[in-house]
C-alpha cells in the first residue's frame, strides 16, 4: 500500500479498508473530488449562502457519482461509515459541551446523565437540518477532499448570515447569532441545575456575551 503522508491520504486508506476499493475505483473517486473542489473555487467574492449551495449541489454530485461506482455491499459499507462518522461526531460535540458545564456548575451524575441526553439530541437535530449531500464537502468528510472544503465549525453561521457580503451587515448577524446560541444554552439546561448552578452558567455566559460585544465593537 501507497504511504500516507497527508489526512487525505489516510482518508482514503481508511475508505478502501472499509468499502474494499480496487485501485480503479479510488483513481474514480479521486477524480470526482477533484472535479467537485472546482466547483468550491468560486475565484471571487461571494456570500455566504450561495456559497452553501454550491457545495450543496457538488455533495450531491459526489453522491451520484459514487451510486455509479460503488457495488451494493461497498455502497451499503460507505453509507455505514458516513453514519458513524456523523455519530462520532454529535457524540463529540456534545460530550464537550457537557464537559464545560460540568467543570463550571459541579454536575451531579444524575445531572449529567440527563443534560447530555438533551444536549446530544439538540445536536443530532441541527446536523440532520443540513442539506443532504454537505457533509461530503465538509473538513469532516469521510472522503479525501483536498486543499477546497468548507469548515464544518462555520457552516451554521454561514445559514445564519443571509445573502450579501456587506461585512458590517454580516459581522452584525454573527454577533447575534453567537448570542443566540448562548442564550438557548442557559435555556438548554434550566430545569436540570440548581438555582446556584445555574447563577454560575448565567455569569459565565455573561462574559461571553461580554467579549462578543467588545470584538463586534472593535470590529466597526
Amino acid at each position: 500500500p501507497a504511504a500516507i503522508q497527508t489526512k487525505d491520504d489516510a482518508k482514503m486508506a481508511r475508505l478502501t479498508e472499509a468499502l474494499n476499493l480496487t485501485p480503479d475505483q479510488q483513481a474514480a473517486i479521486l477524480k470526482t473530488m477533484t472535479m467537485a473542489e472546482a466547483t468550491l473555487k468560486p475565484g471571487e467574492p461571494i456570500d455566504p449562502l450561495k456559497l452553501l449551495d454550491i457545495a450543496v449541489g457538488a455533495g450531491t454530485a459526489i453522491e451520484k457519482e459514487l451510486a455509479a461506482l460503488l457495488s451494493p455491499e461497498q455502497a451499503a459499507a460507505f453509507a455505514a461509515l458516513r453514519k458513524r462518522s456523523q455519530d462520532n461526531r454529535i457524540e463529540t460535540d456534545s460530550q464537550n459541551q457537557i464537559a464545560t458545564v460540568s467543570k463550571l456548575t459541579d454536575l451531579s451524575p444524575e445531572q449529567r446523565e440527563k443534560a447530555l441526553e438533551r444536549v446530544r439530541e439538540t445536536v443530532r437535530q441541527n446536523v440532520e437540518s443540513r442539506p443532504k449531500g454537505l457533509d461530503l464537502v465538509l473538513d469532516t468528510s469521510v472522503l479525501p477532499t483536498g486543499s477546497t472544503f468548507i469548515a464544518e465549525s462555520a457552516v451554521d453561521s454561514m445559514r445564519a448570515l443571509g445573502d450579501g457580503t456587506d461585512p458590517a451587515q454580516q459581522s452584525e448577524s454573527f454577533r447575534d447569532l453567537q448570542r443566540r446560541n448562548l442564550d438557548s444554552r442557559s435555556e438548554l439546561y434550566k430545569d436540570i441545575l440548581t438555582p446556584a448552578q445555574q447563577a454560575r452558567l448565567q455569569l459565565d455566559l455573561e462574559e461571553r456575551k461580554q467579549v462578543i460585544d467588545r470584538v463586534a465593537e472593535f470590529g466597526r
